[in-house]
């Protein structure tokens, strides 16, 4: 439910909105066209936001924006994912050896 990802969000369960979101876009759940219509625009608002907080362009930029002002020692559960593929970007992006003072 959308309301569950809102809640999630707000208790900084980033992990968590992920997953509602990935769930309702599932492909059997996006078929519900019809349906989703008729949801109101609250709901639908708040699917909006939790879709614009957890996409990934600008590599997850608006995602990265929040977590980093949640810096004042609240928990947060982060998206694993992010800090993964950053690791990745650091170890190909970087040379394995340093050359030393000699050369």
């Amino acid at each position: 439910r959308v309301h569950g990802g809102s809640a999630l969000r707000e208790m900084a369960h980033y992990a968590g909105v992920m997953a509602v979101i990935v769930g309702l876009n599932n492909a059997a759940v996006s078929r519900l066209k019809f349906t989703k219509l008729r949801l109101p625009r609250r709901v639908t608002r708040q699917l909006v936001a939790l879709e614009e907080l957890m996409s990934m362009v600008g590599s997850f930029k608006v995602y990265r924006g929040e977590l980093a002002a949640r810096r004042n020692g609240q928990p947060v559960v982060p998206l694993v994912s992010v800090f993964l593929t950053d690791l990745i970007f650091i170890e190909d992006g970087n040379p394995s050896l340093i050359p030393g003072p000699d050369g």
